[in-house]
């Protein structure tokens, strides 16, 4: 069997490894485990999208002002207002890691939808 794909795919799995789509008593908890192991494998690639584009974002740095819309600085600050917007190859690269990360998004509710 491989591994389902939407929320359709799980649910077919689900009952065929129960033999029949009317699922009670056992076969409900082979249901739910199907089901809870497909939702965990959706929770952690979007994890995994978000570790990934945080990480990116910490990398590149922020201007340090408290309230920096890259990365929000830890300890002492300025508070004029955030730089990174007035600099186009921050916002380049902000930009870049935002579309990596929402093209990850896409793609699993393409999935979900069996797109």
């Amino acid at each position: 069997m491989t591994h389902p794909t939407t929320a359709m795919e799980a649910w077919q799995a689900a009952a065929f490894a129960y033999g029949g789509l009317s699922i009670d008593g056992e076969g409900a908890d082979a249901a739910a485990a199907v089901l809870e192991a497909w939702a965990s494998e959706r929770e952690r690639e979007l994890r995994e999208a978000l570790a990934e584009r945080d990480n990116y974002l910490a990398q590149m740095g922020g201007c340090g002002d408290g309230h920096c819309i890259i990365v929000k600085p830890v300890g002492m600050h300025t508070n004029g207002g955030c730089r990174c917007a007035t600099h186009a190859f921050t916002m380049g690269k902000f930009a870049f890691a935002n579309n990596r990360f929402a093209d990850r998004a896409r793609t699993l509710l393409a999935e979900e939808r069996g797109e």
